[in-house]
């Protein structure tokens, strides 16, 4: 990323990031999972907003969580198409549904979505 602005952002987010894997590396209970899902929801809100940044940039404009990482994926800023389409549809969800048997399933996959944010990380530093 090229302006000072923009490494602030991106310092946001991987500060975001690290305390996701902190979460997800806490012996697992259920204060530890809910975190977990908690500070998903903040690395990938800042995720999508460094990708908006970024492309607008590059003179691209996205709006939203899913057109921004659809856009991503167009540039090559984002690898994995089918893990990102989860990631996006387990946030909305995540965001406005409790559930436990949902919590469950999302902890299981949050991982997964580690590795997009840290891949994401890798390109934007490059």
């Amino acid at each position: 990323m090229n302006n000072e602005l923009n490494s602030v952002y991106l310092d946001s987010f991987k500060d975001a990031v690290r305390s996701f894997q902190d979460a997800l590396i806490a012996p697992k209970n259920e204060l530890s999972r809910d975190a977990a899902i908690k500070r998903f929801e903040l690395a990938f809100e800042l995720s999508w907003k460094l990708l908006q940044r970024y492309l607008r940039e590059q003179g691209l404009d996205c709006q939203s969580p899913k057109s921004c990482y659809q856009a991503g994926l167009a540039n090559k800023l984002v690898t994995n198409e089918e893990v990102a389409t989860v990631m996006i549809a387990d946030r909305n969800f995540s965001v406005h549904t409790y559930n436990e048997k949902f919590a469950e399933e999302l902890f299981s996959r949050l991982p997964k979505y580690q590795a997009i944010f840290d891949d994401l990380i890798k390109t934007l530093e490059n």
